[in-house]
């Protein structure tokens, strides 16, 4: 027979980091920060956070996350599967504006990725808005 609660001798993990309020925390993996921050992602002010700090996460997300072929994956299922209009917009209009689109992937990757997300007229205004922004001649959000 069978014993399902047996105690194991794998070590206990142990926080790496610390939180927001400076309690112990784990670290996640970028590509989960990635995911968690782009299907949460709300462009408008909140109690904690302002709009343009809720994109300067995003980016941050977006900086520490190395694989361009996952990014254009995850635009794609954002937008198709999940139906969340803007962080896809932002996630590929930023990866063709980084150096990471010429690394490691070819132009059909993000080609495909952008038929499918830039399905409807303002999401290419939501793209022109962001790069706009993010080459400085706009300051607002």
């Amino acid at each position: 027979m069978r014993t399902f609660n047996v105690p194991t001798k794998r070590p206990i993990p142990q926080p790496d980091t610390t939180n927001a309020e400076f309690a112990p925390a784990f670290t996640m993996p970028p590509e989960i920060q990635l995911f968690l921050q782009g299907s949460a992602f709300k462009l408008k002010n909140s109690f904690y956070h302002s709009a343009e700090d809720k994109v300067k996460m995003f980016e941050k997300a977006f900086e520490s996350c190395d694989d361009p072929e996952y990014i254009c994956h995850l635009a794609v299922f954002l937008s198709e599967y999940l139906g969340i209009r803007l962080s896809p917009v932002v996630l590929l209009t930023a990866l063709a504006r980084s150096e990471k689109s010429t690394k490691n992937l070819n132009k059909s990757s993000i080609m495909s990725a952008a038929e499918s997300v830039f399905d409807r007229p303002y999401k290419i205004e939501n793209a022109f808005s962001y790069n706009k922004y993010k080459s400085g001649k706009d300051s607002t959000l």
